[in-house]
C-alpha cells in the first residue's frame, strides 16, 4: 500500500477527491504525465508525488483560466504578480520593435502575455496549435483573446507574417517543449535528445529581432511570478547559428522547468513532445479509499 501525503508543489489543499478521480479517469493522461517525469527527473524516485503534483497544479490551472476572462481578476493578479528580469525585457524594447519571446508549457503563460498588454503595453502574438477536441480550443482561444493575446495558427502562419508582427512593435511568442512543422535542429532538452524549432532564430534573423526567454510560475502565496531571460540580439543569433542559438535556449528553459516540474503542462499524446519517451506502461487507475467519516489528509492507493 503507498501513502501519498500533501503533494509538495505549495499550492494548497488538495483539491476534491472527484476531481481527481475524473482528471484520472483517462488512464493515459496519468500514466503518460508520470512517465515523462520519470524520464526527464534526475532521480525517478519521486516520479509519482510529482505526478500528482502536476495534477493538483493543472486542476487549480483551469479553475483560474475561467476566471482569467473577468478584467477585475486580472487587475488583482496583476498587482500579486513579482517580476525577475524587468530590466532584461526593458532592453529587448527599448528600440520600440519587437521582440521574440521563447517559452514552454510552464505554469501560466496568460498570466504573463496580461501583464505584458496590460503594463509594458505590449500586443502579444502567440503561435498556438490546435488541440482537440473543438469545445477545449474554443475556450484556450476565448482567455487567451481576453488576456489581449493575438493568435496565429502554427499550421498557417508563415516566418513573413511573424516579421511584420515584430516591425510592428508586438512580442511573438513561441514554444520550444511541443513537435512544430518548421526546421528543427537537434539539442539535449530535460536531459532527452530533441528536435528542437528553429523558428526563433529564423525570425531574429529576418526580423533583426531580440530574443529572449519567459516563464511563469504560480508561487505559493497564489501570485505569479514572471521571468525574463537576458536578451541576445541579431548579431548573437547569426554569431551562434541556429543550433547555438536553441540549445542555449533549452538549457535555459530547461533550468526553469526543473524550478517547478509539477507546474510543466505534459500532454497525454506522447507524440507531441520534441523528445521521445519510453512508452509507458499501461496505468491502473488508482482506487482511493476514504475515512469513515469521508474526511482526511491522506490518499491511500491500493
Amino acid at each position: 500500500m503507498l501513502v501519498l501525503e500533501r503533494p509538495s508543489s505549495g499550492l494548497g489543499r488538495r483539491p476534491p477527491l472527484w476531481v481527481m478521480a475524473l482528471w484520472m479517469l483517462p488512464s493515459t493522461k496519468f500514466a503518460a504525465t508520470e512517465a515523462v517525469l520519470r524520464a526527464t527527473a534526475p532521480s525517478s524516485a519521486g516520479a509519482k508525488d510529482l505526478t500528482f503534483g502536476n495534477l493538483e497544479f493543472t486542476w487549480r490551472y483551469y479553475a483560474r483560466l475561467i476566471r482569467l476572462l473577468s478584467p477585475r481578476y486580472r487587475r488583482r493578479l496583476r498587482r500579486n504578480t513579482e517580476v525577475i528580469g524587468h530590466l532584461a525585457l526593458s532592453r529587448a524594447l527599448e528600440s520600440g520593435a519587437g521582440a521574440v519571446l521563447v517559452s514552454t508549457h510552464l505554469g501560466e503563460m496568460e498570466v504573463a502575455a496580461a501583464w505584458l498588454t496590460e503594463v509594458a503595453k505590449r500586443d502579444v502574438v502567440a503561435v498556438v496549435d490546435t488541440v482537440s477536441p473543438w469545445w477545449r480550443q474554443l475556450f484556450f482561444d476565448r482567455v487567451r483573446r481576453a488576456c489581449g493575446v493575438r493568435l496565429r495558427r502554427q499550421e498557417e502562419v508563415t516566418i513573413e507574417a511573424l516579421a511584420d508582427d515584430l516591425a510592428a512593435g508586438r512580442i511573438v511568442l513561441l514554444m520550444l517543449d511541443r513537435r512544430c512543422r518548421s526546421a528543427v535542429v537537434s539539442a539535449s532538452f530535460m536531459g532527452r535528445q530533441a528536435d528542437l524549432p528553429t523558428a526563433a532564430w529564423a525570425l531574429s534573423i529576418k526580423a533583426e529581432a531580440p530574443v529572449l526567454i519567459g516563464t511563469t510560475v504560480r508561487s505559493a502565496n497564489g501570485g505569479c511570478t514572471l521571468r525574463f531571460g537576458d536578451p541576445r540580439e541579431a548579431d548573437e543569433s547569426r554569431r551562434l547559428g541556429a543550433g547555438g542559438l536553441i540549445r542555449a535556449l533549452a538549457a535555459d528553459l530547461e533550468a526553469e522547468i526543473r524550478r517547478a516540474p509539477d507546474q510543466w503542462h505534459i500532454p497525454a499524446d506522447l507524440r507531441q513532445l520534441p523528445f521521445l519517451v519510453p512508452r509507458p506502461e499501461p496505468a491502473r487507475t488508482p482506487q482511493s479509499t476514504l475515512p469513515a467519516n469521508g474526511l482526511g489528509s491522506e490518499l491511500e492507493l491500493t
